[in-house]
């Protein structure tokens, strides 16, 4: 394969991980999608029947170059090295549904670990360094009656690109950097190949998933029957939360040990400043606590302990502003949420 520009860049430091810490990341079966300006997190049962290792099978781990041989669809994709001065690369897997989203970054980097493909003859060890990027998905659309190939791409990664990246603001040259990696890595310098395609780098908040749930006046109550009823926890996390949303991801652990590992490289118990830049990587990067994500649960009447919120106290001041209203039955407000987004 064409290897993509290893020059300096303008791309954000890339966030280290080892193999070892991406096989030791419990994913818990986590879909991790956006609906809306709202980002959510259900955790499935274990016994959920969605088989990863079946799925794999059929959806390979793909370089750029291979990309314009499969179908067309949505897939994610991920930008790698593996250190100072060796090739970034762009990996892809194509998606089938809303299920599979979820994981699909993380399925990239332990497919890379299992030696499933050919990463430039970068035999993987535990100990390996993968330093990510960032993250997103991308789409493929084949014109049938000319041939032409346009790809759509965004940065929308709860646990990659949260962080590194804004998906919406981003400067010209970043996104020219980009249109120009993802060309070259699926027509090397092939002029014939590069003038039928067409590379977009969107701007934009909303996943190329097809979540099916109707409007969002709909939408958590649908989250609450199609998921709570099985079993599953059901999180949901607002425009202010993108960080508590990054720190509960399926990457989370992982992608907290790798800066850890790099803040030990930097910084010395000795320094004058020390806990504090400890206290604020732990802010940014410290996977929740099960208390601390209780409160993002969106489905807590069925199942933990409800807690007063801002969105029943918002309810209760319009009430009493109105004055008149009469107040509504338990039944009534069956789906009243644990926290306004």
């Amino acid at each position: 394969m064409a290897s993509l520009n290893s020059s300096p860049s303008i791309f954000p430091e890339p966030i280290p991980l080892t193999c070892e810490s991406i096989h030791a990341t419990n994913i818990n079966y986590k879909l991790e999608f956006l609906k809306g300006t709202s980002r959510y997190i259900v955790r499935l049962p274990t016994d959920a029947p969605i088989n990863r290792t079946h799925l794999d099978k059929i959806i390979p781990l793909l370089h750029l170059n291979e990309i314009d041989g499969s179908l067309d669809g949505v897939y994610t994709w991920i930008l790698i090295d593996f250190g100072e001065g060796t090739p970034k690369q762009i990996l892809v897997k194509q998606t089938i549904n809303i299920t599979e989203i979820g994981t699909k970054h993380s399925d990239i980097l332990k497919d890379i670990c299992l030696n499933k493909q050919d990463i430039d003859s970068v035999p993987m060890s535990p100990d390996n360094i993968i330093r990510v990027y960032f993250a997103g998905e991308l789409s493929k659309t084949t014109n049938q009656s000319t041939g032409h190939i346009t790809y759509n791409v965004n940065l929308l990664s709860g646990s990659y690109s949260d962080g590194q990246i804004d998906p919406e603001n981003f400067s010209v040259s970043f996104e020219e950097e980009l249109k120009n990696m993802f060309i070259t890595g699926i027509c090397s310098h092939d002029e014939t190949c590069i003038s039928s395609h067409t590379i977009n780098i969107l701007r934009t908040q909303s996943t190329m998933i097809n979540t099916k749930g109707a409007s969002m006046d709909s939408f958590d109550r649908v989250m609450i029957e199609t998921y709570g009823d099985a079993g599953a926890k059901v999180y949901k996390f607002g425009p202010g939360d993108r960080n508590m949303y990054t720190r509960s991801g399926a990457m989370a652990d992982a992608v907290y040990q790798g800066q850890r590992d790099m803040f030990s490289r930097i910084y010395k118990p000795s320094d004058n400043d020390y806990d504090s830049k400890l206290t604020e990587l732990d802010e940014k990067y410290k996977p929740l606590t099960s208390a601390e994500l209780q409160q993002f649960l969106l489905n807590k009447e069925r199942g933990g302990k409800r807690s007063k919120s801002k969105f029943r106290k918002t309810r209760k001041n319009k009430r009493t502003k109105k004055n008149k209203r009469i107040k509504h039955g338990k039944k009534s407000r069956k789906y009243i949420y644990s926290k306004k987004i």
